[in-house]
């Protein structure tokens, strides 16, 4: 068998591929017809041609096969390639290289693929940008039948299918400019919007989310708002993706107060549109200016439009105002799935609940050996040695934080339950420069006076704490008491502080 078909002649080959081409054994028609290819290019190509004109999918299956065999024929090659390219099969454009120099037309084609398989994304740019300009100049139409319309087919398919391969590298590789640039060539409505939406998402999101400092990445946000609105406040369905890319450096109140302007003014020309998207970017602002209370009523109003990212980030809010039995009740009427979430709310395993209670047992059972309740449990048991190992742990691993507000915050802690009441005045006075309404950081002045024992002084700021939490919501009523109360008594074990100060600060503050 083998034999007869290295002695098969084209024209008998010819002939059994049109035979055989009513049975549809393609891959044996493919396999003759490349066998007279060498005598009857013509007619090869215009059986596969036309049966691709016929049925598309049979035409196809037929390029494909065809080119396995052989790939002399451009017509057939183009016809195979578009959809190589539909199906995502890269490494079968690749082996075209071997027929074509990188010269032609599919020479080009294929080592655009194959350099987009090497990762070499600036070569395939330029190679990929040089095709995209004959096929869009129609320089190669003449391969095909002028006199038929459809024969324009093929051409028309390998453009399209190309050209979103090249959009789908220039965008999501940061090429913006030649992005956007292209996106406007297209004509198919979908895939310029596809390309739009690619545009917003690669280039905005990496520009915002990769900035070196805030200024940088607000500058972006505030480019991208002016898009939107521009755009007649058009989604792209990536406006919370994008809004929350932004890089708070320092995560202080400026800087939340500056993105919280950007909200306000895409309010002002988009609010009817992105209404409950400009809502939850409102509720993340809030909890970043330590208004948790605004937040949550805003995504309380919301509840039955979350989805479950939502959901979560409702629930870590409510966490954030320490109200942990609200946030019990919604984890379960939500379903919550999150383990993360699930963990924190267990009373037996959340070391801050388990420090409330004083449950020394079950904070050195469960607690991980560098947790500050750990550290907190030792002071009340006096074990001062053990509790100073675990801070100065605990301070070794900040160092390698970013220098925001929660570094200085709890740096200034640590520093003051090591004894050092000059440096934890410092980092508390640094962190509460990037929140001053935070009355956690305003209730550690208190703690810090009263470790000097000026009664005056952490009176003045246990109440300005209070006064401020009442004000701005920061954290819920009883769980502000709870924490004054928990500061209080380890400071007063730490420095000990006579009890008439203690009965003083009681007596104006009733923890």
């Amino acid at each position: 068998m083998l034999l007869q078909l290295l002695n098969l002649m084209p024209e008998e080959a010819f002939n059994r591929a049109n035979i055989l081409l009513n049975e549809n054994k393609y891959d044996s028609v493919a396999y003759y017809l490349s066998v007279a290819y060498e005598k009857y290019p013509n007619e090869v190509e215009n059986v596969i041609y036309l049966k691709y004109l016929q049925d598309i999918n049979i035409g196809k299956k037929l390029a494909m096969e065809f080119v396995k065999y052989n790939k002399k024929s451009v017509k057939i090659s183009i016809i195979a390639i578009s959809y190589f390219i539909k199906e995502k099969k890269y490494a079968e454009i690749s082996k075209f290289l071997d027929v074509y120099p990188e010269t032609t037309l599919i020479g080009k084609i294929a080592s655009f693929y194959k350099l987009i398989e090497e990762k070499n994304y600036n070569n395939a740019l330029k190679i990929g940008e040089d095709v995209l300009n004959l096929l869009l100049t129609q320089k190669f139409l003449s391969i095909f039948y002028k006199t038929e319309i459809d024969s324009l087919d093929p051409i028309n398919l390998l453009t399209n299918n190309l050209q979103e391969d090249y959009l789908d590298l220039t965008c999501s590789n940061f090429f913006i400019e030649e992005c956007v640039r292209q996106s406007q060539l297209i004509q198919d409505a979908k895939v310029r919007e596809k390309a739009l939406n690619l545009i917003i998402y690669y280039g905005f999101f990496r520009l915002i989310y990769n900035a070196e400092n805030f200024e940088k990445s607000y500058k972006y946000l505030l480019n991208f708002t002016k898009l939107l609105i521009n755009n007649d406040c058009e989604d792209y369905n990536k406006v919370l993706t994008i809004f929350s890319a932004i890089y708070f450096e320092k995560e202080s109140y400026d800087e939340y107060n500056k993105f919280l302007e950007v909200v306000d003014t895409l309010e002002n020309y988009c609010s009817k549109k992105l209404s409950g998207k400009i809502k939850l970017l409102k509720a993340f602002a809030f909890r970043g200016l330590d208004r948790n209370k605004e937040a949550i009523e805003i995504l309380n109003s919301m509840r039955d439009s979350l989805n479950e990212p939502l959901k979560n980030f409702y629930l870590t809010t409510i966490i954030s105002y320490i109200d942990y039995e609200y946030a019990k009740k919604l984890a379960k009427e939500f379903n919550i799935k999150d383990s993360t979430i699930l963990n924190f709310l267990d009373s037996n395993t959340n070391c801050e609940l388990l420090y409330n209670k004083r449950d020394f047992k079950n904070i050195f059972k469960r607690c991980s050996e560098n947790s500050p309740e750990r550290a907190y449990a030792y002071f009340l048991l006096s074990k001062k040695d053990s509790a100073i190992e675990i801070i100065n742990g605990l301070i070794d691993n900040l160092e390698s934080s970013n220098r925001n507000y929660a570094y200085y915050w709890n740096r200034g802690w640590f520093e003051l339950l090591l004894g050092n009441i000059d440096s934890s005045y410092y980092y508390t006075s640094e962190a509460l420069k990037m929140r001053p309404n935070n009355s956690f950081l305003i209730m550690n002045l208190g703690s810090i006076y009263l470790a000097k024992q000026n009664v005056d002084s952490a009176i003045f700021y246990y109440k300005k704490a209070y006064e401020t939490n009442m004000k701005y919501g920061n954290y819920k009523k009883e769980a502000f008491f709870q924490t004054l109360k928990n500061d209080i008594e380890l400071i007063s074990k730490i420095y000990n502080i006579p009890a008439s100060i203690l009965r003083e600060i009681k007596k104006q503050v009733p923890y």
